[in-house]
């Protein structure tokens, strides 16, 4: 649900409907942190468990970094539309 949401960012016809698509992404990427905790602990050995959170911690964080940088630097050259 989250990649279609944000698929279909590009296509908003006003910033209303932008915040509207932001808001459901929101709410939708919430069942992914609960859902892979869970798949870690399941899938991980006790002695590399810590290690795994903290990969998949550093990943979200990482990404979320490059992610806005991206946004900006793009958005400096293209615009907002």
């Amino acid at each position: 649900l989250n990649a279609i949401v944000l698929f279909t960012y590009s296509y908003s016809p006003s910033f209303l409907v932008l915040l509207i698509l932001i808001f459901i992404a929101g709410i939708s990427s919430t069942t992914f942190h609960p859902a892979t905790y869970s798949l870690i602990a399941m899938k991980s050995s006790e002695e590399h468990l810590t290690k795994s959170m903290a990969i998949h911690q550093f990943g979200g964080f990482f990404g979320g970094a490059i992610g806005t940088a991206l946004v900006a630097f793009l958005a400096s050259f293209l615009g907002w539309r």
